[in-house]
């Protein structure tokens, strides 16, 4: 996902999206996309046996290494620490 790309479904400019984004959220685009995606890993570790591979997968992450440097940001903790703290 691009800035440009939500922005297109929109209807407005990437600017204008941005600008809305920080005043909604308080956060940029990219920071608000990486919390979506790191609360439904969460969820998805939380409740079920999926390893850290198939969740980055499913959250849309590229890799696990990227879902790690996003929870790690996000939460201060990576996501096998959060699975193992958490994971029922």
């Amino acid at each position: 996902m691009t800035v440009e790309s939500l922005a297109d479904r929109l209807g407005v400019s990437a600017r204008h999206f941005t600008r809305v984004c920080l005043r909604e959220t308080g956060m940029n685009p990219g920071q608000f996309i990486d919390r979506m995606r790191v609360e439904a890993a969460q969820q998805i570790i939380d409740s079920s046996k999926k390893g850290l591979k198939e969740v980055a997968d499913a959250c849309g992450f590229h890799s696990p290494e990227a879902m790690r440097r996003a929870f790690s940001r996000v939460l201060g903790v990576t996501a096998a620490e959060y699975a193992s703290r958490f994971r029922r």
